[in-house]
């Protein structure tokens, strides 16, 4: 059995918030072991648990701040999720960490550069540029115009290009649109879609796309995807102006161009102050608060281990900063989008 032997672990040597603790590992003839951090209840759960069956536009924006700070820090190291959806999307696992979003599960990350086509879609890769890793020429520039094609552009040809060749990379519902075109490359920018198409689920309770996902509801649901409009995926009467701006200023990102994450975190911020959360201070999420719920199985098994194990929380109204709180649980760490 080859194992780690006791050693730390080098993956936590520069460990980042917002992932899980890796303590140990080791494989033998037909496994491969790991060791991992205990995390709490998924946001799946946690919302379905919710009578309303949605969050509020504060925490929302909270988890907002949080995931694309995940994203970040792992497209900071060229690695692209490209599965986020509720369930890979946790709190810690006592009290004092309840206010602590976790991504987790990278079955399907990839190296930004070896996020091309499936095999499958292999033998058409030359015309939808994906095969070496660089788009060529005939699919950046508009033959009618002489142009540079927008994203738009870009996306319809894809789309045309799939036509009854429908599959998707991830979750279906909570894919970019990207994910629905298996001769196009996934990208960053396409994570930071599908986080606004979770968030969007998040604070209107359900996404306006549900198919089945067979061939003739993975085309409607790339449709709507296309078609949709950055205030039908975010309501004014739900969000703030700024979701609605992201969205539009994701999708129309040229595919040779990164997000400027700056930007983004300005705008969530601005956000945050639009639903009058101080990103600062550890306020109450949801799951925190008094707020009826449906008592599900899972998170009343959780709840009671947190009670058994949990330290007392900080006091309320202390301007304990998440960084601040991760130090005093040993994780360190950046908080900051960059």
């Amino acid at each position: 059995m080859q194992k780690n032997n006791g050693q730390p672990v080098t993956a936590n040597r520069n460990r980042r918030i917002g992932f899980p603790r890796l303590y140990s590992y080791c494989s033998d003839q037909n496994y491969y072991y790991l060791v991992m951090q205990l995390l709490g209840v998924n946001l799946k759960e946690l919302k379905e648990s919710f009578k309303e069956c949605k969050f509020s536009i504060q925490t929302t924006v909270i988890c907002a701040l949080q995931l694309m700070n995940r994203l970040a820090s792992i497209h900071s190291q060229g690695y692209i999720h490209r599965d986020l959806k509720p369930a890979n999307v946790v709190i810690g696992n006592d009290t004092s960490e309840a206010h602590f979003i976790y991504l987790i599960d990278f079955g399907l990350a990839k190296k930004e550069s070896s996020t091309n086509p499936v095999p499958e879609a292999a033998g058409k890769a030359g015309k939808a540029g994906g095969g070496s890793g660089e788009d060529s020429a005939e699919n950046i520039i508009d033959p009618k115009t002489g142009k540079k094609k927008t994203a738009s552009q870009t996306l319809k040809d894809y789309m045309l290009e799939e036509k009854d060749n429908f599959r998707v990379v991830g979750t279906a519902m909570y894919a970019a649109l990207a994910a629905h075109l298996p001769n196009k490359k996934y990208l960053k920018k396409d994570d930071i879609e599908s986080l606004l198409f979770l968030l969007s689920y998040f604070g209107v309770g359900q996404l306006p796309w549900r198919y089945k996902t067979n061939q003739e509801g993975l085309e409607k649901m790339m449709h709507y995807k296309y078609e949709i409009k950055p205030k039908e995926l975010f309501p004014p009467s739900v969000f703030p102006p700024q979701f609605a701006k992201l969205f539009e200023y994701i999708r129309y990102i040229p595919d040779d161009q990164e997000a400027d994450y700056a930007y983004i975190e300005r705008e969530l911020l601005q956000a945050a102050q639009s639903a009058k959360v101080d990103p600062s201070l550890l306020i109450p999420l949801d799951w925190m608060t008094g707020r009826p719920i449906v008592q599900q199985p899972a998170l009343v098994a959780a709840r009671a281990a947190q009670a058994a194990q949990s330290p007392q929380p900080p006091q309320k109204g202390n301007r304990h900063t998440l960084n601040s709180q991760l130090s005093k649980n040993g994780a360190g760490g950046n908080g900051g989008l960059g």
